[in-house]
């Protein structure tokens, strides 16, 4: 059987200072549809990134991509030099 993830976008931003948020720059079905890989654009000036799901914090790393189980949203946060940039999706 085939899921199917539908996603609303909102965006924020924060006006802390890094240059811009975090974008989504591709998201890919894995594992049957049962999950998503998230790619997303780096940030000048962010020394790591936090994702956010229904539940809490799921990610932090460099690392611009993250393979995310079923959630209805996620946030992700670049955060650098005590400033944090957001992206919700």
């Amino acid at each position: 059987m085939r899921k199917i993830l539908l996603f609303s976008f909102l965006f924020a931003c924060s006006d802390a200072g890094l240059p811009s948020n975090p974008k989504v720059s591709r998201l890919q079905a894995y594992a049957n549809g049962d999950s998503l890989i998230v790619y997303f654009n780096p940030i000048e000036g962010a020394d790591y990134y936090r994702i956010y799901n229904d539940n809490g914090l799921v990610y932090e790393n460099k690392d611009t991509s993250f393979i995310l189980g079923y959630t209805k949203t996620f946030k992700i946060e670049a955060i650098g030099l005590n400033d944090k940039s957001k992206h919700i999706l």
